[in-house]
């Protein structure tokens, strides 16, 4: 990995990145032991695994060729125990101030001369459960290859007869390989991965030479291969058929190329038809772009302020309405969203007139599954909520339309493709371009919705297994509200990343997210009666003496006693959802 090239999104995400609108993803995951887990175990446990791994021990180097550019190289005083905090709440340790704390960690910036993330184990619940926070800059990761990057300090991954090692027998750098991938599953989890069914096929990768990543279809695919034979004078025999071809695969490239400027230019006129002139968001009903039209209340320079709310969701429910409705998971998640902004608007001072908000749902693009990524491979749907529409059935069928819209496109066309125009741009065009089209942004979209897929079986850390996980989506500036929705075999959590100067009321739409559900999903199946058993016929029954019944009191007789009252049990409305006990500050 050292001395790869940071791509264009990664430097795109790189200049985003500025005090009032850090650039750091996160996964907040909170673990539920049998027996007490001593922070040093604790402590002891990630450095060993984090270590291991050559990704978590790079930092930034600035590169001379190109300008601007910057690459990964192995951090020479790179210490494990720099990264990793402890924190134990005071008394009464609850979710609220767990969620404080995560927002403070989130909220500053990592220091760029050396490796870009930070782990904090988090004691003092009040429940006797841990939490560890999982932070990183988004360039170093995107979703996707973060699960799967983070994914190296769970239990499973374990070398036999290495004490608290987790890393399996052959290369560390390929150890989730050892195990089912969370973005290859087939389960329910898996579809949260929006479009990644849609995605169009993998192209060969070039095996990573000389310090220089792999990339799909690049300058070093074909040809090159035949000039790096020429210096080896055993291979030259081997090298004659290529050179032969070698005007052919260098007119094929030349038509790659003319494809791929035709596609990108396809995307930007796409962006510029889906680009709203009005400068005002349909969310926050304040300027679309701050700095250049003035926000209220927020200067340049001033440290952010974010609020962290979590939800979750019946697991159970959601299947319950794909199987119904015959749609996916993601598609699911999205119109119950809309639902709840539609509840939280019409609340609200702002009414809901002809508020459309626009979602944007990032699609990972990964060519290589079976290793450790790094950086981000990213495009992107665009899909407007129906919130206008008070019929949920039909909501969820809107979506769906959409997302199929969005799908037969595929992740290389249209206006949420806009990610893959930072790959064609010069590092130091990023220098000027990404401010700006970060303070814009809310031009073409209102809300960041990040679908993670989870695992299907249970991780855990000490022996203690996972009861939630949370994933954290950073904020541009302007943006009010990030939605990272995470799945699990038991359940599914929603965070809701705010801006509270923008956005300050989010609790009314972290309650009105399972109302949303409910809605939608049909009652569970009824649980079965048991059956009594039949009577034993191999005794005679036995009658007892009749008792004669009272006489009934007369009609007339107000002092008689009324019967008593029959109990007949209500019947209680499932539970399709549940709010955690988790308030903004």
């Amino acid at each position: 990995m050292a001395g790869e090239r940071l791509s264009g999104l990664d430097v795109a995400f790189l200049k985003l990145d500025d005090p009032a609108a850090p650039m750091n993803i996160g996964a907040l995951m909170i673990f539920e032991p049998a027996h007490p887990v001593g922070v040093e175990q604790l402590v002891r446990l990630l450095s060993e695994r984090m270590s291991a791994f050559p990704q978590f021990r790079q930092r930034l180097r600035s590169t001379t060729l190109p300008p601007a550019a910057a690459e990964w190289v192995g951090d020479p005083q790179f210490q494990v125990e720099a990264h990793i905090r402890v924190c134990c709440l005071p008394p009464p340790g609850t979710h609220d101030q767990l969620t404080e704390y995560a927002v403070g960690a989130m909220t500053s910036q990592l220091n760029p001369v050396r490796p870009l993330w930070e782990a904090h184990v988090i004691t003092g619940l009040s429940d006797g459960r841990f939490a560890l926070l999982l932070k990183a800059h988004h360039a170093f990761a995107d979703g996707q290859s973060g699960v799967r990057l983070f994914s190296a300090i769970y239990d499973e991954f374990t070398v036999p007869g290495r004490r608290g090692g987790n890393i399996p027998a052959g290369n560390a750098a390929t150890a989730p390989s050892a195990t089912a991938s969370p973005s290859s599953t087939t389960s329910s989890s898996a579809s949260f991965a929006a479009g990644s069914s849609a995605a169009e096929p993998a192209v060969a990768a070039e095996p990573a030479v000389a310090g220089r990543p792999a990339v799909a279809g690049g300058p070093g695919a074909g040809g090159g291969g035949a000039w790096r034979s020429v210096l080896r004078p055993d291979q030259w025999l081997n090298a004659i058929p290529t050179l032969v071809a070698g005007p052919s695969l260098i007119a094929g490239q030349l038509i790659e190329t003319g494809r791929r400027t035709t596609r990108e230019l396809g995307i930007a006129a796409s962006v510029l038809r889906r680009t709203r002139l009005s400068a005002v968001s349909t969310m926050t009903g304040k300027p679309s772009l701050p700095g250049v039209l003035s926000l209220p209340g927020k200067q340049p320079g001033t440290p952010p302020q974010r609020r962290l709310t979590l939800v979750q969701l019946d697991a159970g429910a959601v299947r319950r309405i794909r199987q119904r409705h015959r749609v996916m998971a993601h598609e699911v998640v999205l119109a119950v969203l809309a639902g709840a902004l539609r509840d939280w608007l019409d609340s609200g001072d702002r009414g809901l007139g002809g508020a459309v908000p626009r979602a944007l749902i990032p699609v990972a693009l990964r060519v290589d599954t079976a290793g450790l990524g790094q950086g981000n491979n990213l495009s992107g749907y665009l899909c407007d909520l129906p919130v206008s529409e008070p019929d949920p059935v039909r909501r969820l069928r809107a979506v769906r339309v959409a997302m199929e819209r969005n799908k037969a496109a595929g992740p290389y066309r249209g206006a949420g493709a806009f990610p893959l125009l930072a790959h064609s741009l010069p590092a130091a065009v990023h220098h000027l371009v990404a401010p700006l089209a970060g303070r814009g942004a809310n031009l073409l979209f209102d809300i960041v919705v990040s679908n993670i897929p989870g695992s299907n079986r249970t991780p855990r850390l000490a022996g203690a297994p996972m009861r939630e996980l949370y994933g954290i989506v950073p904020l541009a500036r302007g943006h009010g509200l990030s939605v990272a929705v995470t799945s699990s075999r038991d359940f599914i959590g929603v965070a809701l990343y705010s801006d509270p100067t923008i956005q300050p009321d989010i609790t009314a739409l972290s309650r009105a997210l399972p109302a949303a559900l409910a809605d939608l999903a049909p009652p569970p199946p009824p649980v079965p009666t048991p059956r009594t058993a039949p009577p034993d016929r191999s005794h005679p029954a036995t009658t007892p003496p009749a008792t004669p019944l009272p006489a009934a009191p007369a009609a007339s007789d107000p002092s008689a006693p009324m019967p008593s009252s029959l109990s007949i049990p209500s019947a209680a409305a499932p539970s399709n959802g549940r709010t955690s006990a988790r308030t903004e500050r």
